[in-house]
Parts: C-alpha cells; sequence; structure tokens
C-alpha cells in the first residue's frame, strides 16, 4: 500500500508542472508582441 502511495503522489507532480509550465507560456505571449 505504501508503494501505490508513492506512485499517485508522482502523478500529481507531472499535473502540477504542467500546468506551471502553461503559465509561462501566458505570460510569454504578450512580451513578444511588445517587442
Amino acid at each position: 500500500m505504501r508503494r501505490k502511495k508513492k506512485r499517485r503522489k508522482k502523478k500529481r507532480e507531472k499535473r502540477m508542472r504542467k500546468k506551471k509550465k502553461k503559465s509561462q507560456s501566458a505570460w510569454r505571449l504578450p512580451f513578444v508582441p511588445v517587442c
């Protein structure tokens, strides 16, 4: 059971990383036209 719990945490970390990447993309978009 402990091993299964660790696997679930890894999946959650991957989702958080994807959300952060999307936020950066939105910030970069407005920076391109400003140049």
